[in-house]
């Protein structure tokens, strides 16, 4: 994992499970504010995990998005002004764990390695009323991240949803309508658990999109057949 830094942005919330799963991964970084619960900040400071606490941003954005950039931002400053040989960085929501995450990261290290890819994400949602990209899991080159991540003193900054308004602004069109897609990880070999809600996103394929290879035919139909049933449960009339 030489050459490349994660970041945990967010609440300690879940610190044990997080810090279990990701200490002893390379760089790791969790950004989080200065007001967290002492005991949570005690548990990451005796991992292998590096803590920066900063303030939160008085405009919190739509949704809280300028809090997200703001955790991500400082942690791809700190990333950029301490170890200036990282030149790929990863930023995963503190509420995510990527199981088996060192298989994760070998089965994306050539994909991570390729100076041609700016921005990788983790998937997509696509239907008739949302089209845009998932950013709770995002990598990219470190400047790229930077100015994908920027914050914003906007009130309106996030509208008319978070994360239309970060990839309208990065790439100056909608990626998923115009079907000029960015790169997407490569997740046969883990799982992804968000543990806020208690669901694996693996098991959300009805609903977004993520880069994921079905070894048996009956999985893709079976996959289509609760597509066709959450569309027609969400917009029926």
């Amino acid at each position: 994992m030489e050459g490349t830094a994660f970041i945990i942005q967010g609440p300690t919330t879940y610190c044990k499970e997080v810090v279990e799963n990701y200490s002893g991964s390379g760089l790791v970084i969790w950004v989080t504010w200065l007001s967290e619960p002492i005991e949570n900040i005690n548990i990451i400071t005796s991992s292998a995990i590096q803590l920066l606490q900063i303030e939160r941003p008085e405009t919190t954005g739509y949704w809280n998005i300028n809090l997200q950039c703001a955790t991500t931002t400082a942690g791809l400053v700190f990333i950029k002004k301490n170890y200036p040989n990282v030149k790929f960085a990863m930023k995963i929501r503190s509420d995510m764990i990527i199981a088996n995450f060192k298989r994760f990261y070998a089965s994306n290290a050539r994909l991570i390695a390729s100076e041609r890819n700016e921005l990788i994400f983790l998937g997509y949602v696509k239907s008739p009323k949302e089209n845009y990209l998932l950013d709770y899991i995002v990598g990219g080159q470190v400047d790229a991240m930077l100015r994908f991540w920027k914050t914003s003193d906007d009130e309106n900054f996030g509208l008319p949803f978070p994360e239309a308004d970060l990839q309208q602004r990065y790439f100056d069109y909608n990626p998923v309508l115009s079907n000029r897609l960015p790169a997407f990880f490569n997740i046969n070999n883990t799982e992804i658990f968000w543990l806020k809600p208690g669901i694996n996103l693996k098991k959300y394929t009805e609903v977004i999109y993520l880069n994921v290879k079905f070894a048996a035919g009956w999985r893709l139909i079976l996959k289509m057949k609760r597509r066709i049933n959450f569309y027609l449960k969400r917009y029926k009339k």
